[in-house]
């Protein structure tokens, strides 16, 4: 049972062990008027207090329901350049998606002029998101194509390198933990966390949310 379901339970027993003392001891209350008047006022604080409590309940539940509604959902990914091409064996594409996503692509000490991967984050929340913050263990992330993210669906590239030298290889960012950072348009702060599970498979693992 939870708190709040405790205390609406104290407080109805109060008003009904208040009522019941009144009804039966009728005889009682009528030869002891500042019994009766202290009794009743007893039962008037109790339901006052109910009352109160339930209302900033549910002011509470729709504020939090409004800050759901108008929050973002900032979605992280991993993008793979070839999926931008209709025919990887064409050279013209290849240069025109290289030049692209070029600042985006990760490097690793084989590829230093960028592998077919880069990361984005996508806002599938009903708010704008600002400020978009990255980073992780030994990351750093850079280039960010705009730190600010538009409601329902606006997606936003940027570069994951480390933060001294380069990545040995791609699997070297498995594992790692990436903090997706942003301020709602109230000013509330929001930190998604994802687990970054294989780069090539393209895949995340969302952890939680701090705000």
């Amino acid at each position: 049972m939870t708190y709040p379901t405790k205390k609406l339970g104290i407080f109805i027993g109060v008003i009904i062990l208040i009522i019941l003392i009144i009804f039966l001891c009728p005889n009682y209350f009528n030869k002891n008027s500042g019994a009766s008047q202290a009794a009743f006022t007893l039962a008037l604080v109790a339901i006052t207090g109910y009352y109160a409590w339930q209302t900033r309940r549910t002011v509470l539940e729709i504020s939090n329901q409004t800050e759901i509604s108008q929050m973002p959902i900032l979605v992280l990914y991993i993008r793979d350049k070839r999926d931008y091409m209709d025919n990887n064996a064409d050279y013209d594409q290849q240069q025109a998606v290289n030049r692209k996503f070029s600042d985006f692509l990760i490097c690793t000490s084989a590829e230093t002029e960028g592998s077919n991967y880069f990361f984005s984050v996508r806002n599938v929340g009903s708010g704008p998101a600002f400020n978009l913050e990255v980073s992780g263990q030994d990351i750093l992330a850079t280039n960010y194509q705009s730190s600010f993210i538009a409601p329902t669906k606006d997606e936003q590239k940027f570069l994951i390198s480390k933060q001294e030298g380069v990545f040995d290889s791609l699997s070297d960012l498995n594992a790692k933990v990436i903090d997706v950072k942003c301020l709602g348009m109230k000013g509330t702060s929001y930190d998604f966390k994802y687990e970054i599970i294989n780069i090539e498979e393209k895949k995340v693992k969302f952890i939680e949310i701090i705000h």
